[in-house]
């Protein structure tokens, strides 16, 4: 009784902002976007509610709240992590060190835990799509396993 079936929503691409007909195919050439849609979609990201709104206030609100479900509602049902307000903090310095390499000493002393918990809960952050993970990547395996990753959020 009450259950559902969870399924992941991703942003709004490109080839959706053109309008495909549910009988037409997904997979066409590339066509271009008009600049309104293009820069809705990078102002306002890939997601239905802000994109088809192209409000700035209303993308502020929708943006907080969308933050508000995932650490005080999703994190705190999904997961047995007690300490939300850190999780929270590890996020927006997520947000700060978008691309860059990732030094989980500096977040573990920032955010005042171990390295280890702090790799934990990257994990699950990108399990619940808040970001997601770059690994670099070089023939010798060893020197790849050694370099630090880059973190990406989604959107």
């Amino acid at each position: 009784m009450g259950r559902f079936f969870p399924y992941t929503l991703h942003p709004i691409s490109v080839g959706e902002c053109l309008h495909v007909k549910r009988d037409e195919l997904l997979i066409r050439k590339p066509a271009p976007i008009s600049k309104h849609e293009r820069e809705a979609l990078w102002r306002y990201g890939g997601f239905p509610e802000p994109f088809l709104q192209a409000n700035q206030e209303f993308y502020n609100r929708w943006k907080l709240l969308q933050m508000e479900q995932l650490f005080w509602e999703d994190l705190r049902d999904l997961t047995r992590i007690q300490d939300l307000d850190q999780i929270e903090m590890l996020a927006r310095l997520l947000q700060n060190q978008v691309g860059q390499l990732t030094s989980y000493s500096y977040i573990a002393n920032t955010v005042r835990v171990s390295v280890d918990t702090i790799r934990r809960w990257i994990a699950t952050l990108e399990s619940l799509y808040f970001c997601f993970t770059i690994r670099p990547w070089y023939k010798n395996v060893a020197r790849s396993l050694r370099k630090e990753p880059k973190y990406y959020l989604w959107d």
